[in-house]
């Protein structure tokens, strides 16, 4: 499923998406591997693609949501495997606070899920947020 978040289809890329954080929900989460380096940055550059304006209203919202699905993984690799440095690393705590401007509420709150587990027990970062 990682693999295909980079594929030049939007369709797939939000249908990998999709199920990988239907995985990272699930009970048995906690049983899964630490997602790659490559995996993370795939994720990470979801979360910061920006919207082109190009594209329809439909399209721009897809796109948004895809978004916050990226953070809600991320939020989910930080809590279960401690990621929250190595996904900093790659640009994701900064992605995850410009989702907090976004116009879906459901957006907002995946980037604020996302932002609170990468800074959960991690002063450095937190610092980061509010310092």
């Amino acid at each position: 499923l990682t693999r295909l978040l980079g594929s030049s289809d939007a369709r797939l890329v939000t249908a990998a998406a999709r199920a990988l954080r239907l995985l990272f929900q699930s009970s048995k989460a906690k049983t899964l591997r630490p997602l790659s380096d490559e995996a993370i940055q795939r994720l990470v550059n979801l979360l910061a693609r920006d919207r082109d304006g190009n594209g329809d209203e439909d399209d721009s919202n897809g796109d948004e949501l895809t978004r916050g699905v990226a953070a809600s993984i991320l939020a989910k690799c930080s809590e279960i495997h401690s990621q929250q440095n190595k996904i900093h690393a790659f640009g994701g705590l900064a992605a995850a606070v410009r989702l907090l401007d976004s116009k879906l509420i459901r957006v907002q709150e995946s980037g604020m899920e996302c932002v609170a587990a990468m800074t959960h027990d991690n002063k450095d970062l937190a610092l980061m947020v509010g310092g």
